[in-house]
């Protein structure tokens, strides 16, 4: 989410890659099962061209082992139409492979994505989509009423981002990937020394994965974690008819900055009112594009781009037909 979020609403091009593609190593985890890692740039090409130069396996990061996608085996998870075997891609050349001739392609807008979004969004999303349909893509709509239970579904997997980035100081516990120990050493000083400093957001982490774990035996995590791979398998069996899935990555526009004297409780509610769209993708680790698609006032619009898992050259492709589309 911390790539798509902030590239949605700053207005530039920003890609969560499947999970595993790229190593994570060096970077603090927040959660095992979530964490992604992946471009943040000013358009498509500078996109691909940084994912050519992360991607593929470091040795060191276990995440990359452990992609198959939740609710299929992993030989299923990469054979892609046709039995392309994607993992010829994973350490590939996404710039020197990346093209806008798409014609061919089939793209779904996902009606749930649009739940609760302002007038401008849809109609900036729609204009895109509709560009896409006359340069030869098939544009359908369908349903994924799944999509609408992936915020609650979220909430409770975050329960291990506790675990993992306070409780275990940022290395976590039972995964077999390279534990920086002065890594984990400095949080952990730093969490005793300094926790009153900590952001709003990770206090109420902090306090509800503690409760959870004291009175529900993170039950909760573990029902969420199961409910993944009901998720994971409506977007998949969408994913067999069309080539990726198309929503706003947040259905509105950036919100002013909260006043001084907000109350905790509107604090954290605001921090997590605009991930209804992109919080499913990291639980489902399916590849997921955003890119401007106009502007609400003066305020950037962004669209998401879902493909299926590893096939993150066609996400790109996709997303620069569309940059070209709308450049004309």
């Amino acid at each position: 989410m911390a790539i798509r979020l902030p590239a949605c609403w700053c207005g530039v091009v920003g890609l969560k890659p499947t999970y595993g593609l790229v190593p994570y190593t060096g970077a603090i985890p927040i959660e095992i099962s979530l964490d992604h890692l992946g471009p943040l740039a000013r358009n498509v090409a500078d996109c691909a061209r940084l994912l050519q130069a992360i991607a593929g396996p470091d040795g060191l990061d276990s995440r990359h082992m452990l992609a198959c996608p939740a609710g299929a085996c992993f030989d299923e998870a990469i054979a892609g139409p046709g039995g392309f075997d994607r993992r010829q891609n994973q350490r590939g050349a996404y710039f020197d492979q990346l093209t806008a001739d798409v014609h061919t392609k089939k793209v779904a807008i996902v009606m749930e994505g649009f739940a609760n979004a302002e007038s401008d969004v849809m109609q900036k999303v729609k204009d895109a989509t509709a560009a896409l349909a006359k340069s030869g893509i098939t544009v359908d709509e369908v349903s994924i009423p799944e999509h609408a239970d992936g915020v609650h579904i979220f909430q409770p997997v975050i329960e291990g981002a506790y675990e993992t980035m306070i409780r275990g100081n940022g290395n976590g516990f039972g995964w077999n990937g390279f534990y920086s120990s002065s890594l984990q050493e400095a949080l952990a000083r730093g969490y005793k020394t300094h926790s009153q400093d900590m952001s709003a957001t990770n206090k109420y982490m902090s306090v509800l994965g503690e409760y959870m774990r004291t009175h529900y035996n993170h039950i909760y995590y573990a029902k969420a974690q199961n409910l993944r791979r009901v998720l994971s398998a409506a977007y998949d069996e969408k994913l067999k008819h069309y080539d990726a899935l198309i929503m706003p990555t947040i259905p509105f526009v950036a919100h002013k900055l909260p006043a001084e004297n907000i109350s905790f409780k509107d604090y954290v509610e605001l921090a997590f009112s605009n991930i209804q769209n992109t919080c499913c993708f990291n639980l489902t680790g399916h590849p997921a594009l955003t890119l401007p698609v106009g502007k609400s006032g003066t305020l950037p619009v962004g669209m998401m781009i879902v493909g299926r898992h590893f096939d993150d050259q066609g996400v790109l492709n996709i997303g620069l037909a569309v940059e070209k589309l709308l450049s004309k």
